[in-house]
């Protein structure tokens, strides 16, 4: 005959066991967070922006930019979100609703679930919005994808942007706005170059051009410039990022210089992961009055101080 405090313990040990499997297989079912997962969050936000639009203001239909990129990826997905934080917080500060902690783009290794995360908030802060403004009806349940990638991701990023910017009745983006991205890119390459030689031997001599501009021109430097950003992903034992051959359409606006502007922060910010730069990308600064010819030194600024960044490196070795 078994003692019973034999049949005590085998039953505490087949109890344990059995947990112990249940909780393997339900690690091994619950898949690690994808583009789908991500996608399925924000689009749940960007049929809330519709609601809220159509009820707020009557608005039925915001345009929203074209991409013409074929590979984006996490970090680009992230940048993105960032933006549309950013403008979450500008729109609650105008409705006098007390905003959520800044979260800005600090140079990490990027992961599907730091996007999902950020597309919570946004579908947290979208549907709190509603609630202020007193509108109801909010879609709640997410679609089932198979199919999504991170550029799906990243243009409807840009829809909810837009109808974000559309709700606080700031509906075009402008000369001006696209102009205050830039800055933030240089503070973002100088710290890669400070971080590299403390000594801080770079050169900002850059002189500035006479003349006119056109957005086209803006947009192919911005693109030269996203190749040579490749060029330092080589540096860094990188994956070089597709870069388009051209514009996504003729007539070129300020908002497609602004896309690319949070492209190349997107690919400045893990260039500061691989050399180990810590600093935090800074806030964008409001301006007034910038033409496409401000914008095009802005970019030739960067790339002048992106194109130095392997000489100093073999300099101070």
């Amino acid at each position: 005959m078994v003692p019973a405090t034999q049949h005590r313990k085998g039953g505490v040990f087949l109890a344990l066991l059995l947990l112990t499997l249940q909780f393997s297989c339900s690690a091994t079912v619950r898949a690690a967070p994808s583009s789908n997962d991500i996608y399925a969050t924000i689009e749940v936000a960007d049929k809330a922006m519709d609601v809220i639009l159509r009820k707020a203001k009557g608005v039925t239909k915001v345009s929203s930019p074209e991409i013409n990129d074929s590979q984006l990826g996490t970090m680009h997905a992230y940048q993105l979100h960032i933006a549309c934080l950013d403008q979450i917080r500008i729109l609650e500060i105008k409705l006098k609703l007390r905003p959520f902690p800044k979260i800005v783009a600090s140079p990490v290794a990027y992961q599907a679930e730091d996007v999902l995360q950020l597309s919570a908030i946004i579908r947290s802060e979208v549907r709190r919005i509603a609630i202020h403004l007193n509108i109801w009806g909010m879609p709640e349940v997410d679609q089932d994808y198979r199919n999504k990638t991170y550029n799906d991701v990243v243009r409807l990023c840009l829809a909810v942007f837009m109808k974000l910017r559309t709700l606080g009745d700031l509906e075009t983006i402008s000369m001006a706005d696209a102009f205050s991205e830039f800055p933030r890119g240089v503070a973002d390459i100088k710290s890669i170059l400070t971080h590299i030689d403390p000594a801080q031997r770079y050169r900002i001599d850059l002189a500035p051009e006479n003349g006119s501009a056109e957005l086209t021109a803006v947009y192919e430097e911005c693109l030269a410039l996203r190749h040579d950003l490749n060029t330092l992903r080589r540096f860094y034992r990188l994956k070089e990022v597709v870069v388009p051959t051209g514009p996504p359409h003729k007539n070129l606006q300020p908002c497609d210089i602004y896309i690319q502007s949070q492209i190349i922060l997107a690919e400045l910010n893990a260039l500061k992961k691989a050399s180990n730069t810590s600093s935090i990308s800074p806030e964008a600064i409001p301006v007034t009055d910038k033409t496409a010819a401000d914008l095009l030194y802005q970019v030739k600024v960067l790339r002048y101080l992106a194109n130095q960044l392997p000489t100093l490196s073999t300099m101070v070795q």
